[in-house]
């Protein structure tokens, strides 16, 4: 994690997806628990503005998970099925559901399917062609 974090491309991906997510989970009443941090970072706001101590909250959680390699990626490599449909896909299905629109996390959920197929393979280019995602709105 803390690999593509440290890229501008990977720390924006972050961003967007973290903030659709939350938005989505807010919009259907659930009540996300603190774990390593307060799910809601400080200041946080739902138009993707990036409030002043996210940076703080990010190192928190890059300390305990940067070096992680994330399960999803250890599927890929291992030639297992993903979680996709079950993570981002879901974010994705809550959000139409709710009339909100969750374009980073569609476009993840395309891409992981890509690379699965086999039409695409695994490397960081893939972060900056999923920002290229929009809303709709």
């Amino acid at each position: 994690m803390r690999g593509y974090m440290a890229s501008p491309e990977g720390s924006e991906l972050f961003n967007r997806t973290y903030d659709e997510a939350l938005s989505v989970a807010l919009a259907t009443g659930a009540q996300p628990e603190t774990m390593l941090v307060e799910p809601i970072p400080p200041g946080w706001r739902a138009d993707g503005i990036v409030s002043e101590g996210r940076d703080t909250w990010i190192t928190k959680i890059l300390t305990a998970y940067g070096d992680v390699t994330p399960s999803m990626l250890q599927d890929i490599r291992r030639g297992r099925r993903t979680e996709i449909e079950f993570i981002n896909g879901y974010v994705v299905n809550m959000a139409r559901h709710f009339e909100l629109d969750a374009p980073v996390n569609a476009a993840i959920v395309e891409t992981v399917h890509a690379i699965t197929s086999g039409r695409l393979a695994p490397n960081p280019g893939l972060l900056a062609q999923v920002l290229q995602a929009r809303t709709h709105k």
